[in-house]
C-alpha cells in the first residue's frame, strides 16, 4: 500500500520506517507499505522560501471580502516567486502531477499492475491526477473515495 501523509512538505519515508507506531497490526499484516518523500519535501531537495514569510500577520487566510481575497492572492504570488527564486528550477516540478508521475514510476518499478493507497489531506490528490497524464489507461490505484474540498466562488 502506498502511503502519503499529505503536506505540504511532509513525506512518507519516516512514517513507513516507523510503521509500528503509525499503523495498526491489521494494516501491517495485510499490506507491504511503500512511501516516498515527494519532490521538495523532507528527504528530497527541499523547497526554500527563506526571504518571504509564508503566513504574515496582515494576511487574512480566511478572506471575506474581495479586497481580502486580492490581498491573499498577492501574498501567495509573492511567496511563490520567493520560493522559485530561492529554490531554483526544482520549484517548477513540485506540483501534484509531478508527484503523481513519481508514484506511477515507483509502481511500474515495483512491477505491479495495481496498488492500494492511503492518502491523508493533500495526499489524496495525486492518485486522482493519474488519468490526466495517462488518459485511457485503467486506474492503477485501488482506493476508497478521497476526501474532497470546496472553495468559495469569487467570480461574482
Amino acid at each position: 500500500m502506498f502511503f502519503n501523509p499529505g503536506g505540504p512538505g511532509d513525506g512518507a519515508v519516516s512514517y513507513v520506517a516507523a510503521a509500528e507506531q503509525f499503523f495498526s497490526p491489521t494494516v501491517l499484516d495485510r499490506f507491504d507499505l511503500v512511501g516516498m518523500d515527494p519532490r521538495g519535501g523532507l528527504g528530497s531537495n527541499q523547497v526554500s522560501c527563506e526571504d518571504r514569510q509564508i503566513i504574515r500577520p496582515e494576511t487574512n487566510l480566511w478572506p471575506r471580502t474581495r479586497r481580502e481575497f486580492r490581498d491573499l492572492l498577492a501574498n501567495n504570488r509573492a511567496v511563490g516567486l520567493a520560493c522559485l527564486r530561492d529554490t531554483g528550477p526544482l520549484m517548477r516540478h513540485t506540483d501534484t502531477i509531478s508527484v503523481a508521475r513519481d508514484h506511477e514510476a515507483l509502481r511500474i518499478g515495483l512491477g505491479v499492475r495495481r496498488v492500494s493507497w492511503l492518502g491523508l489531506s493533500y495526499g489524496t490528490q495525486w492518485p486522482a491526477t493519474t488519468p490526466t497524464f495517462s488518459p485511457g489507461t485503467p486506474e492503477p490505484w485501488s482506493s476508497t473515495r478521497p476526501w474532497t474540498t470546496t472553495c468559495p466562488r469569487w467570480s461574482r
